[in-house]
């Protein structure tokens, strides 16, 4: 196999991460009600990294959930929900119900309760004879909902799922949507009353004979909102007391209670004023608030939503010939699928028979379907457009490309990035600070400036009601949530915060060359024999020593003895030679294949074809030998077409002020050639796969800099890893997802400018909500506390202090949304215009209307030994000369013996067959292109 620095194997698989849990760690996935602002989700992550064997918490607000990795030696299950509990949170594990037939025997469900509960991650199992229904709590992070029902299914029981973890989520969406919308219209209901008599008393005398019995009215209708609507505050308020911190319930129950109290006060015994009315009012405009907040919240999501929902739920599996529908959790390994137009493709497989296009918009973000042929693979969750494909699956359950973006998307939004830690910090201090400044606001109306005392505990009141630390916490995750979900659907996979954090200072960016700038396909080009030898003695020997290799360069080869029908032969005593190539014996001929570096250390000549050597590598070719007994019997010129768009995308990343640089392990003139031909000045030539991680660090050794690495997962991970932000670039089901920071499935370089947009605006997000969040604070406590008062000449009264405590929530959750409103696609098109403006150079330079030493990527093919920027076709014979043919509005392209259309090459048309047509011939032999 040739070893020329881009060595190919070793992928980190998208079906295969990396485990870095011990045997004795447990990841667990918790769904977590009751919580109210981000001082809940700093308590409850406090109280549990308190417990032994807890190594990570993460408690995210806006989706109500937390990750927790932990020891079972140190601390079980039963003792992380019990401490959850105990503060006054409700923490719950995933449920599966399954329904089954009513005829299904006592004995056989017994049976099944004791064998599903032996199953590691499910921790209980009843069975509701009632319904015939089986509940079934797990923990998604030892085992999936398909592992589960296919456990099920091994049982003999026949079953249906009627609710899973999206059915799961969606319940708990709608019924806390509901219960907040309850809130708010039983309190709603009883301000009205209220507020109308309040409104009467104000404006005229009707009840001045009647005012201690309208008391007594108003002190009922707000006593029903105390223990109808302040419950939910107090309950919240007392949890967080009894655990010795604060939280928002602690201010609204304060507000509200303080105002409720005092007028109970007036109304019995004293004889001040009453402020029922702010009381309700309080409640109303908070539980407002929190619906509208909910609302917001669920909208935030709806990417990782409609995700779930691309799953199917059943399959159409070949059994026996015959075809069958089965549940989608039924499907095996191996199995084969038939999908029909107008189908979603159940589950990730390859394509055995038939030959259509796809719609892949859904994974990948792109609009242009794809065709697919046998053996090519096909992603579950996309749709088949206009032909019958059977599929052979394999891959299942959370091992599916559509499994683990989700499983991605889930982890970014519940890994907090470093700003978050200033958000928590404020958060912690944040309450007890506001009741410090209500009491000195109070202190100094009353006693410094003598006023009322009904005055200054409604000044007090206004300022506990009018701050809001929900703000503070819902700033950076929603801004998060919708970032990575906006990502998910254009198929840019961000892992985290932190990596949203990072990809705003990147001012150095490494490209590996294969796969990456390059479409990881290359070609033999060029065929040179040497000493008496044929091209097809160089072919047979290169060809019979590559057998059942993996690298691409390899395969090129071998490719293109196959396709010159030359009968390879087997090889003994072969040898890889990590970086440098091959050996091995065929016959008696000792046969060595590989670069440059090799020939010298093999003392191999290769004076004679030093010329070819320099002219081939200037046009940006791979050059390996072929020696047969010590002696150089050929060249071959290998070339890996460039990507479209490769040289747009370099020149915005110049325009942006990053410094791009690539690695390979080519000859330093090819390197320099291909760096050249797409904007690239700085490369690192001769790589061997175990330097670059050395690169990397080399340039991170520079003052300021911050590195990102883009490769495709091949041999690439630790310099992904170490790079300060790592980007896997692939195709989708073969992406270095352990290794990098952001995973884009698709493996147009465009993306990588999307990506880099989202991050920032992203970014730009988290810190503009963080921002409104502090500065309404900062204003609207000095606002409640009466500091401008002698400016303006009013106060803010409790009842809309604590309207701007709701809206300000909800504020920021809309404010995250808009990020909605970044189109990623316009930014993939403006690159695609770019490359258009590019094309037209490249063909003013093809056709000698234009200088220039690019190398234009677009036509590149197969057959080196063709001339493919061919102008004209001659006669051998006579010299006559004609015109190449022209379909669809270009020349016909020399390839593989044939004229072909320039649209056969363009990877937008999925390589389609447009146009190929003979030589014509003349003087009876056929005509060449030159």
């Amino acid at each position: 196999m040739v070893q020329n620095g881009d060595d190919s194997t070793n992928k980190t698989s998208l079906s295969n991460p990396v485990n870095h849990l011990d045997k004795d760690d447990i990841e667990l996935n918790l769904n977590i009600s009751g919580m109210t602002c981000s001082n809940c989700a700093l308590k409850i992550n406090t109280r549990l990294k308190s417990l032994p064997g807890i190594q990570r918490v993460d408690v995210v607000l806006p989706t109500e959930s937390a990750k927790v990795s932990f020891n079972k030696n140190q601390v079980n299950l039963d003792e992380i929900l019990k401490s959850v509990k105990d503060i006054g949170y409700k923490a719950t594990l995933s449920r599966l119900e399954i329904s089954t037939d009513p005829t299904t025997q006592n004995s056989m469900i017994t049976q099944a309760i004791s064998s599903l509960k032996m199953i590691q991650g499910i921790y209980s199992v009843t069975f509701i004879d009632e319904k015939k229904l089986f509940k079934i709590n797990f923990n998604s992070g030892e085992i999936s909902e398909n592992k589960v029902m296919k456990e099920f299914y091994k049982l003999g029981i026949e079953g249906k799922k009627t609710q899973g973890i999206l059915e799961q989520e969606r319940e708990n969406y709608q019924d806390d949507i509901r219960h907040k919308k309850r809130l708010f219209l039983v309190s709603a209901f009883i301000l009205l009353p209220i507020f109308t008599i309040g409104q009467i008393n104000l404006f005229t005398n009707v009840f001045m004979d009647y005012m201690q019995p309208i008391r007594y009215v108003l002190f009922g209708l707000t006593t029903i909102s105390q223990i109808v609507v302040g419950s939910f505050f107090y309950r919240g308020a007392y949890s967080s007391l009894k655990n010795k911190s604060t939280n928002m319930d602690v201010l609204i129950a304060l507000g509200s209670g303080t105002a409720y109290l005092y007028s109970v006060y007036s109304t019995f015994i004293g004889h001040g004023e009453i402020f029922f009315g702010e009381s309700v009012m309080i409640f109303t405009f908070i539980a407002l608030g929190k619906w509208l907040e909910s609302i917001a919240k669920g909208r935030t999501s709806t990417a990782l939503t409609k995700l779930m929902e691309l799953k199917a739920t059943s399959a159409r599996v070949l059994r026996d010939g015959i075809e069958v529908d089965v549940d989608i959790d039924e499907i095996d390994l191996n199995d084969i699928l038939v999908v029909k137009p107008g189908e979603k493709i159940p589950i990730d497989g390859i394509v055995k028979e038939g030959i259509s296009r796809v719609d892949e918009s859904m994974i990948t973000g792109e609009s242009i379907s794809v065709k697919k042929r046998p053996e090519d693979i096909v992603i579950g969750g996309t749709v088949n457009q206009n032909g019958l494909l059977k599929i052979k699956v394999d891959k299942i359950g959370n091992d599916t490309v559509l499994s683990r973006i989700i499983q991605m998307v889930r982890g970014a939004q519940t890994e907090k990035p470093p700003m978050q830690l200033l958000a928590d910090k404020i958060s912690n201090i944040f309450v007890p600070t506001v009741i410090v400044i209500g009491l000195i606001t109070f202190s100094y109306w009353f006693w410094g400036q003598s006023y009322t005392f009904e005055d200054s505990l409604l000044r007090f009141v206004s300022v506990i009601v009018i701050s809001c630390p929900c703000a503070l916490g819902l700033a950076i995750p929603t801004a998060v949530m919708v970032g990575t979900g906006l990502g998910a659907k254009s198929g840019i996979l961000i892992k985290g915060g932190e990596s949203l954090e990072t990809v705003h200072k990147v001012n150095h960016i490494v490209f590996d060359k294969t796969g990456t700038l390059t479409m990881g396909k290359p070609h033999v080009m060029k065929n040179l024999p040497f000493n008496q030898a044929t091209m097809k003695d160089v072919l047979y020997f290169a060809g019979s020593i590559e057998q059942g290799s993996e690298h691409p360069l390899g395969k090129a080869i071998i490719e293109k003895a196959l396709d010159k029908e030359i009968k390879l032969s087997s090889v003994e005593d072969f040898q890889n030679i990590p970086g440098f190539g091959i050996m091995g014996k065929i016959g008696s001929d000792k046969i060595i294949l590989g670069n440059l570096k090799f020939a010298e250390k093999e003392d191999i000549t290769l004076q004679m074809a030093k010329d070819e050597i320099d002219q081939l590598q200037s046009q940006g070719n791979t050059v390996v030998f072929v020696a047969k007994n010590g002696a150089l019997i050929g060249i071959l010129a290998i070339m890996d077409t460039l990507k479209p768009n490769s040289k747009a995308v370099i020149a915005e990343l110049h325009q942006q002020n990053i410094r791009t640089y690539m690695l390979t392990g080519d000859h330093e003139k090819t390197a320099k050639a291909i760096a050249q031909s797409i904007g690239i000045k700085e490369f690192f030539a001769e790589v061997l796969p175990s330097q670059k991680l050395a690169k990397i660090e080399e340039i991170q050794s520079r003052p300021n800099a911050v590195v990102a690495m883009v490769g495709d997962g091949i041999n690439d991970a630790p310099a992904l890893t170490k790079a300060d932000v790592g980007i896997a670039i692939g195709s989708g089901t073969d992406i270095a997802m352990e290794s990098a920071d952001i995973v884009l499935i698709k493996g147009e370089l465009q993306n990588i400018i999307a990506a880099f947009t989202l991050s920032k605006k992203t970014y730009n997000k988290m810190k503009q909500n963080l921002f409104w969040a502090g500065i309404y604070n900062l204003i609207g406590i000095p606002f409640a506390a009466g500091i401008f008062f002698g400016i303006l000449g009013f106060f803010v009264p409790p009842g809309v202090a604590s309207l701007f405590m709701a809206l300000s929530s909800v504020s920021v959750v809309t404010s995250a949304l808009l990020l909605k409103r970044l189109d990623l696609n316009k930014i993939k098109e403006n690159i695609n215009s770019q490359n258009e403006k590019s094309k037209v150079i490249n063909d003013e330079i093809s056709h000698g209307t234009r200088s220039g030493n690019e190398i234009n990527s677009e036509t590149l093919l197969k057959d080196g030994e063709e001339n493919i920027m061919a102008s004209k076709l001659v006669c051998e014979k006579c010299g006559h000369e004609e015109s190449l043919p022209k379909h669809c509005g270009r020349d016909m392209i020399p390839h593989e013996g044939k004229l072909v259309c320039w649209m056969n090459l363009d990877p937008k048309f999925g390589g389609m067959n447009c146009g190929t047509v003979e030589y014509p011939q003349h003087c009876d032999v056929q005509m060449i292109a030159k």
